[in-house]
């Protein structure tokens, strides 16, 4: 790319590559065509964050989500080609956090979207991969914890001090806590509708009496330490009982 560009030129190349990429898509595309197809899409992010900052700060609000929704739908496209790229490599956990991040892109992508043919279209199309290369997730951890303190990623004023609000729009920035530093959990749940669908159980015990992988249904033997804290009617379930990572909406 050449060192500067008109806003402009950032949105048509934008739209250009984001066409593009969704031609490779299909999971018989070459593996090395995907992995470079991601590396051009990343290429556009500072570009399309460096339009919709100027715009923040020279014009309305509206003109600089339109480069959100930019933003959030070519971070879609890196998602959902991540995801066929670690499935490919069977890397099936990163793989599943690949393509929850697509969803979150998506959804957000969704809320902004001037026209939602595209970003239906990738709805759906992620849909149909969580559904064909993924199992079925049966349950979900969930931590009921306490939170104070922080600050808004807008304004970095402490967040309670602050005029805005956490998970709306301003000007092509969504509101986060960040810094949060007094965190308190206070207990553990399982769930079928998390706030993380993220939080995964890696491996269950079965009717076997093994350990059960959830993505290869690969078993293995139960460890004695393992069953030395199982309780008497108990079942065993590795977790990824919590998980720090958010997608960028700055």
């Amino acid at each position: 790319m050449i060192d500067k560009k008109t806003i402009p030129e950032i949105y048509n190349a934008t739209i250009e590559l984001g066409d593009k990429s969704s031609e490779y898509l299909p999971f018989s595309t070459d593996i090395t065509l995907q992995e470079n197809m991601v590396d051009q899409l990343f290429q556009l992010i500072p570009w399309i964050k460096g339009a919709k900052n100027q715009l923040a700060q020279t014009g309305t609000g509206e003109k600089a989500n339109k480069f959100l929704y930019l933003q959030s739908t070519i971070y879609a496209l890196i998602s959902l080609l991540k995801c066929i790229i670690n499935i490919k490599k069977n890397n099936y956990q990163q793989a599943w956090m690949d393509v929850i991040d697509a969803e979150e892109y998506i959804a957000l992508g969704i809320r902004l979207a001037p026209e939602p043919e595209f970003i239906m279209y990738l709805s759906q199309h992620r849909e149909m991969i969580e559904k064909t290369m993924f199992p079925k997730i049966p349950i979900y951890s969930s931590l009921g914890s306490i939170v104070r303190g922080g600050k808004c990623n807008l304004c970095l004023s402490n967040y309670e001090n602050c005029d805005h609000i956490e998970g709306i729009i301003y000007k092509g920035k969504m509101c986060r806590i960040i810094d949060q530093t007094n965190l308190r959990v206070n207990h553990t749940a399982l769930v079928k509708n998390p706030r993380d669908r993220r939080c995964i159980p890696l491996e269950m015990e079965n009717s076997n009496n093994k350990m059960e992988d959830i993505f290869t249904k690969i078993e293995r033997d139960i460890s004695e330490e393992e069953l030395k804290s199982k309780g008497q009617n108990g079942f065993l379930i590795n977790f990824i009982a919590f998980n720090n990572q958010r997608i960028d909406t700055d």
